[in-house]
């Protein structure tokens, strides 16, 4: 799977075959009404979210995965949705959140409206609201269409 297509291109995620695990998440509404950036403490086993722990290819028969390093290895921080509420359920998709070696390739996070958060999630106070575009992103998309011209430069040279 190339960056690219990890990023923009949802029928190749489906088509992935690796390991896919799924994770829900309670926060407390106002987290999700704000937008809140939460650091999530991924648990070293997971559900297998293509059998739903039935067993398959991609979790080798077993209904579930097993993560490989520690607590600090399976941290990972997010920005929810703004706005989102019980209403709709809502399902984030990450591509190799954890890095390569981790042996996740897909994380199906599920965030719920709850009276207080799961013991693996919490808050990070004072981070950039949803909405404000952080540093890594101004890079992502400079990269992105700096490579669309060079495309564009090179087809109309044709």
């Amino acid at each position: 799977m190339t960056e690219l297509a990890r990023v923009f291109d949802p029928d190749e995620l489906d088509d992935d075959d690796g390991p896919r695990g799924r994770l829900a998440v309670d926060v407390p509404a106002p987290w999700l009404a704000e937008g809140a950036t939460v650091e999530i403490v991924v648990p070293a086993v997971l559900a297998c979210a293509r059998c739903e722990g039935g067993g398959c290819d991609g979790c080798a028969r077993s209904g579930g995965l097993r993560l490989t390093g520690d607590a600090a290895a399976r941290t990972l921080q997010l920005t929810l949705p703004r706005g989102a509420s019980d209403a709709v359920r809502l399902q984030l998709r990450l591509a190799r959140p954890l890095g390569d070696d981790a042996g996740l390739d897909q994380l199906l996070i599920e965030p719920r409206s709850a009276g207080a958060p799961s013991p693996f999630c919490r808050r990070i106070e004072g981070a950039a609201p949803a909405g404000v575009i952080a540093t890594r992103t101004y890079v992502i998309g400079a990269a992105v269409v700096g490579l669309l011209a060079i495309v564009a430069a090179l087809l109309g040279a044709r």
